[in-house]
């Protein structure tokens, strides 16, 4: 095993295709950028749909980075629910990319602050799908870590109001009931003072 190497299961491994991934998609803008990932639109030549094609340069990642990375797509590979962003496949060819649910319609974050009011109705129903989407993820064995309103994405933009759970860069897989999580992590904003 090589730096930045990503280390995946067996099940995880079947499902990973080694072609060029620009072989079954055309890409087109940029959605976002971080230090060693970019995000883009991705069209399937199959069949039109739209996907976020998440592009991973994994010479920059550390053994740490790498570890997450595995981690991050086999919990995405163990859910499957309405307020959890799909992955749809995975691939490793020259490049570690991900297929992930196109979410068009912003955070969650943003939605708040664009309100000069943020009803109670409208609380209750994203709090709502976020426990179902942790219901879901506990029941599966995988802890999120990183909940906050900028790992809440809208499916669509307004007026419809489907949220789903983003962003598992820092989930855990426990192995067992008797599991402790001892990491710190998550976004220092929004960890609870006594951390």
């Amino acid at each position: 095993m090589h730096e930045g190497e990503t280390v995946l299961t067996d099940a995880s491994k079947r499902q990973m295709r080694t072609t060029d991934y620009r072989k079954d998609y055309k890409l087109a803008r940029t959605l976002g950028q971080g230090s060693f990932a970019k995000v883009k639109i991705g069209t399937c030549h199959a069949d039109g749909t739209k996907w976020a094609v998440k592009i991973i340069d994994r010479r920059g990642l550390s053994k740490e980075d790498a570890d997450a990375l595995g981690v991050e797509v086999e919990t995405m590979l163990r859910v499957r629910h309405p307020n959890i962003v799909e992955l749809k496949e995975i691939y490793d060819a020259h490049e570690f990319v991900m297929i992930l649910e196109l979410c068009t319609g912003g955070e969650l974050f943003d939605r708040i602050v664009s309100y000069d009011h943020y009803t109670e109705k409208r609380a209750a129903h994203a709090f709502a799908q976020m426990t179902e989407a942790i219901g879901h993820c506990h029941a599966h064995g995988i802890v999120h870590r990183d909940l906050k309103p900028e790992n809440l994405l809208y499916a669509a933009p307004s007026p419809d109001e489907t949220l789903k759970l983003a962003d598992f860069g820092f989930a855990a897989i426990l192995n067992n009931e008797a599991s402790l999580l001892r990491t710190c992590c998550g976004t220092p904003a929004y960890v609870a003072p006594e951390i």
